[in-house]
C-alpha cells in the first residue's frame, strides 16, 4: 500500500470541519498529503488536539485512498474506530482528527 511521491491526483478533494469555524475545501491534493499543525505540512489544522504531523493520505494505482495515522498523540479516527496502520477510506469518506472532520470524495 504505498503510492508514487509527489503524484497530483486532481481527481480528489477534502472538505474539513474545524470546531467553531465553516467548512474549507483544499482541491487538489498530491499524495501522500501529510495533515498536521506544523507549517510544511500539505493541511494546516489550527486545532491544539491535532498533533503537528498528525495523519497522511495515500492515493493508491487502483484509486483506493489509504489513511495512516502518523503516531499522532490522540489517534486518527474513522467513525468509532481509532486506526492503528494504514486503512482503506471508503470513498465518500470521513475522519477525525482532534475535533475536525475530514472529508475525501473523487471530484465527479
Amino acid at each position: 500500500m504505498t503510492a508514487d511521491p509527489g503524484v497530483r491526483e486532481p481527481g480528489y478533494h477534502v472538505r474539513i470541519r474545524e470546531p467553531d469555524s465553516v467548512e474549507r475545501v483544499a482541491v487538489p491534493f498530491v499524495t501522500p498529503f501529510v495533515i498536521g499543525r506544523e507549517q510544511g505540512c500539505d493541511l494546516l489544522i489550527a486545532d491544539l488536539q491535532v498533533s503537528r504531523r498528525h495523519a497522511q493520505l495515500e492515493i493508491q494505482p487502483d484509486g483506493r485512498v489509504v489513511l495512516r495515522d502518523l503516531n499522532s498523540a490522540n489517534g486518527t479516527f474513522i467513525g468509532a474506530q481509532r486506526i492503528r496502520d494504514g486503512e482503506w477510506l471508503p470513498l465518500p469518506g470521513s475522519f477525525r482528527i482532534g475535533r475536525t472532520t475530514i472529508t475525501v470524495e473523487r471530484q465527479p
